[in-house]
């Protein structure tokens, strides 16, 4: 939609993108969008957000996240790799760079990403696999977080970080590293 959501038209892709498309966005007239097939991730360009090419840059995994981050010049997603190095960045949506990442388990389902604008913390349906970064290169674990978690979101209105699990056990903290557990607010599993 180029109207605030009033009209909406298809996006045109070079290739079949054949599952799901996450769609990213670096403020700076430059769109990608990922999708996956069983061996790697397709990754389309596009620098008017409807019409996407594939020029082979491609990453040799696939994508595990529910979203495309744009964080301090950098495009990043989760992807299904060994339990170190869960989160691939690029900073032109083409060339694609592993990071090392702090948990110990692979993803089963995905990661989900959200900002502040000055870090950037992953959570993912592990039980280890919550992290954070400040520059999108170097991951740290959190504390407190027990359990798997479904999504997560920032208010800068009230400066506090929110996340869930599936079940819908909440998680609270101000600076984003220790994380509190308020206690099962509502069950999103089936939302």
């Amino acid at each position: 939609s180029t109207d605030g959501g009033a009209n909406w038209s298809g996006l045109n892709f070079n290739l079949n993108p054949i599952n799901p498309v996450y769609i990213g966005y670096n403020n700076a007239g430059l769109y990608i969008a990922l999708t996956w097939t069983n061996e790697y991730t397709r990754i389309f360009t596009s620098e008017d957000g409807v019409n996407f090419e594939n020029d082979e840059h491609n990453i040799p995994l696939e994508v595990y996240g529910y979203n495309v981050e744009y964080f301090k010049g950098l495009f990043i997603v989760g992807v299904k790799a060994d339990a170190n190095h869960l989160i691939w960045t690029s900073a032109d949506g083409r060339i694609w760079t592993p990071r090392v990442t702090p948990t110990t388990s692979t993803l089963v389902n995905g990661i989900t990403f959200a900002s502040d604008g000055n870090q950037i913390i992953g959570v993912t349906d592990s039980y280890s696999g919550a992290m954070r970064s400040f520059d999108g290169i170097t991951w740290q674990p959190v504390f407190g977080i027990t359990t798997e978690i479904a999504t997560i979101a920032y208010s800068a209105e009230q400066k506090i970080w929110l996340c869930f699990s599936p079940n819908g056990v909440g998680f609270t903290s101000a600076d984003g590293l220790n994380w509190t557990n308020i206690g099962t607010i509502v069950s999103i599993v089936g939302a």
